[in-house]
C-alpha cells in the first residue's frame, strides 16, 4: 500500500462524501449507516446526542421527509498528527439540504471527525448546525430580487 498523504486522506474522505450524497438521494439508510463508525455520535444543534450507528440511521431517516438530496462543500480536511500515520482527520464544511426540484430546504455548517478503518474513512463524530429557515428565506428573497428586472424591484 502506498504511503498515506494529505491528498490521499482528502481523496478518501471525498469518496465517502460522494457515497453519502448518492445514498442519501437513494434513501439507502443501510448504506448511509455503513459510512458511520459503529461507535459514532451525531451532534446536531438543539438536539440531544445520537449515539451509535443504529440510532444514527433512525435519526437520518427522519431527514428524508424534509429533504431529498444532501450536498456538502468541503472547506478543509486536516489529519490528526502526521498524515502518513493518521487514523483520524477532521473536515470542516457546509451542508445544503435540497428538495427534488433543487429548492434549498436548509443550509448549515459542519465538522466531521473521520476515523480510518482499513482503507475506508468512516464518520466518527458528525457535528452540524443549521442557518435556519429565516436565513434561507432571506437569501432566497435576496436572490429573487437580484434576478428580477430593474423595473420590477
Amino acid at each position: 500500500m502506498a504511503a498515506q498523504t494529505l491528498e490521499s486522506i482528502r481523496a478518501g474522505i471525498d469518496r465517502s462524501n460522494g457515497l453519502f450524497a448518492s445514498r442519501y438521494g437513494a434513501k439507502d439508510i443501510e448504506g448511509l449507516g455503513a459510512l458511520y463508525d459503529e461507535n459514532a455520535c451525531l451532534m446536531a444543534a438543539n438536539f440531544p446526542n445520537v449515539e451509535g450507528r443504529d440510532a444514527i440511521k433512525a435519526c437520518i431517516s427522519g431527514f428524508f421527509a424534509l429533504a431529498q438530496k444532501a450536498k456538502n462543500v468541503t472547506e478543509e480536511v486536516i489529519p490528526f498528527g502526521d498524515a502518513a500515520n493518521a487514523d483520524m482527520a477532521y473536515e470542516k464544511g457546509q451542508i445544503i439540504l435540497l428538495k427534488d426540484d433543487d429548492t434549498t430546504v436548509d443550509h448549515g455548517r459542519y465538522i466531521i471527525i473521520w476515523k480510518r478503518v482499513g482503507d475506508e474513512w468512516r464518520i466518527y463524530r458528525d457535528i452540524f448546525s443549521s442557518f435556519g429557515p429565516e436565513w434561507i428565506k432571506a437569501h432566497t428573497n435576496a436572490a429573487s430580487s437580484a434576478a428580477a428586472p430593474a423595473d420590477k424591484q
